[in-house]
């Protein structure tokens, strides 16, 4: 049985071959200011979008999101089946255009568009073909660009247990056949069960593609274990799935849960006080995030009067 990474005090965070295992101090306190800029993305914009989609996002994927693509460098691909304000924010999108994408009208393409100059790229709905599929197609398209295109760029490949279905584990096989520099993640509330691969010989190999399991409320252990999987992608040796699932320790209440919490444990156990930084990063980030709704709300109430006069005509 393969044992979820994880930490059982602010001291045991399991480390991995590499640089990853010694995570300085500043790029600690860099994911933490990620993660609470999420949480605030969340709790202004999410909830004012009232988009059902954006609303179900799990508590938790604050931590996936900053620690898997703080590290991204700019060439660097984020793919997803539907929109994901957390990544289009880490990925260096403008919040008022990521504001403007959650108000626009759901059944409008735009709806579900990232500026692709920034890397992000969210599969469109329009059309018979599923978005799961659509965004497989263009996870294994970036990265076979990359792979042939005499670079070093990564492709990150989001998605959960409702679109984890059969068209993303054709993408992975294919990612894998090729040596395609893919990291895909999954979160869900529930452990993938093990799949098999089939190599070039068209052999069924079981167990033998490269998933790592990880508790999805620990930012340290993610970082880690996506900085290797990262690292392991540009030195062109491969695809790797890492299978983010939230876990309570023993003992623990649901509060002392939420990542964000025991990011802030970690942060004291190093004496790093994320208290100091804490105040600052919400007062300024939620100045920039009212400054965007006040710019977009106007444009979202004239898109709103121009589809009532359609209605009504």
């Amino acid at each position: 049985m393969t044992r979820i990474r994880s930490k059982s005090h602010p001291q045991a965070a399991l480390p991995t071959e590499g640089s990853a295992s010694l995570i300085s101090d500043d790029r600690l306190l860099e994911i933490y200011t990620a993660m609470l800029k999420c949480r605030l993305l969340r709790e202004r914009v999410i909830k004012l979008a009232g988009r059902a989609e954006l609303r179900a996002l799990a508590l938790g994927s604050e931590a996936v999101a900053a620690a898997a693509l703080i590290g991204l460098e700019a060439g660097d691909v984020f793919v997803s089946a539907k929109p994901h304000p957390f990544a289009a924010l880490l990925k260096g999108v403008p919040i008022r255009d990521i504001v403007r994408t959650l108000q626009v009208h759901p059944s409008t393409d735009s709806a579900e568009q990232a500026p692709v100059s920034a890397g992000v790229l969210i599969a469109s709905s329009a059309g018979p073909v599923p978005r799961s599929i659509t965004a497989g197609a263009l996870a294994a398209g970036a990265a076979f660009a990359a792979r042939h295109g005499d670079c070093e760029n990564v492709t990150i490949a989001f998605y959960n247990g409702a679109n984890a279905g059969h068209s993303w584990r054709q993408a992975f096989h294919f990612a894998l056949a090729h040596d395609l520099p893919i990291i895909q993640i999954r979160q869900s509330a529930r452990p993938l069960r093990p799949i098999s691969s089939r190599g070039r010989s068209g052999k069924s190999a079981p167990g033998s593609l490269p998933i790592i399991p990880v508790d999805a409320n620990d930012a340290v252990a993610v970082y880690r274990v996506a900085h290797e999987a990262t690292a392991h992608a540009r030195r062109g040796s491969g695809p790797t799935l890492i299978d983010c699932v939230p876990i309570r320790l023993t003992g623990e209440r649901k509060q002392d849960s939420d990542c964000i919490v025991r990011m802030e444990r970690y942060l004291q156990a190093k004496g790093l006080r994320p208290e100091r930084i804490k105040g600052s990063v919400t007062t300024m980030f939620t100045r920039a995030v009212d400054a965007a709704l006040t710019v977009t709300r106007p444009n979202a109430r004239r898109n709103g009067k121009a589809r009532g006069s359609g209605k009504r005509s």
